[in-house]
């Protein structure tokens, strides 16, 4: 049991890293746009609807994944404490959310 609480705690402590990592890469659109043009498509009529999809879309998506990936930190921290705590589980939700908010609060 000892063992599987700190597997937990560091799979927690990691995805909150892999969370701060890819928050602190800055991806241009014209870089994201010249990356895409490069690689993926090959007719200029097809990567003409993507950056009208992307444009209209993109705020949904990249949005959408930071909620997500808050989401499953907050799972994560949530098994953490409890791991550790042998206090009622609401209140280690409780503690977990408030972890999960100043850490998406510190992500700017």
């Amino acid at each position: 049991m000892t063992n599987r609480r700190w597997l937990v705690l560091l799979i927690c402590l990691l995805w909150a890293a892999s969370i701060f990592a890819t928050s602190s890469t800055v991806i241009t659109p014209q870089a994201f746009f010249t990356w895409f043009r490069a690689d993926v498509f090959d007719d200029p009529a097809s990567f003409r609807r993507f950056q009208l999809f992307w444009g209209a879309s993109w705020l949904f998506i990249v949005k959408g994944w930071h909620v997500t990936e808050f989401a499953i930190l907050m799972v994560l921290a949530t098994m953490a404490i409890d791991a550790f705590s042998e206090h009622r589980k609401i209140r280690n939700l409780i503690i977990a959310a408030a972890l999960c908010v100043l850490y998406a609060a510190s992500d700017v």
